[in-house]
């Protein structure tokens, strides 16, 4: 990853939020080996804010993970299937090429899609 962001920086001490060296780069990394994740809505919301934003969810293994900038997530969460936890959080499980809280969402596009950073990082 940071041999295309370049360094980066735990941003919060007790959150999976990365920024690059000049915060252009804003990284939130979430994994799972059970195919499951939590997300709190404040982070999806603040993270779309971010011109480069980005959520990388990691299957289990370095080498299978997806890339979503943080505005297309916060587009597709009125979609979502179910109500935000208790504590604020959207679930989301790996089925096949989509979420089953989101199901019409093909996540294809952002498999291991890193190009999608280099993008957001030619246009800053």
């Amino acid at each position: 990853m940071e041999m295309r962001t370049g360094p980066l920086v735990r941003k919060y001490q007790n959150r999976d939020w990365y920024c690059t060296g000049e915060s252009s780069v804003e990284l939130f990394v979430t994994d799972s080996k059970d195919l499951w994740f939590d997300m709190a809505d404040k982070d999806i919301t603040e993270f779309a804010t971010h011109r480069a934003g980005f959520i990388i969810f990691v299957f289990g293994d370095v080498n299978s993970f997806v890339v979503i900038p943080a505005k297309d997530l916060e587009a597709h969460i009125s979609e979502h299937d179910g109500p935000v936890s208790e504590t604020g959080n959207f679930h989301f499980h790996l089925e096949r090429n989509s979420f089953r809280e989101l199901p019409h969402w093909n996540l294809q596009p952002y498999a291991q899609n890193l190009q999608l950073i280099d993008a957001a990082t030619r246009r800053i």
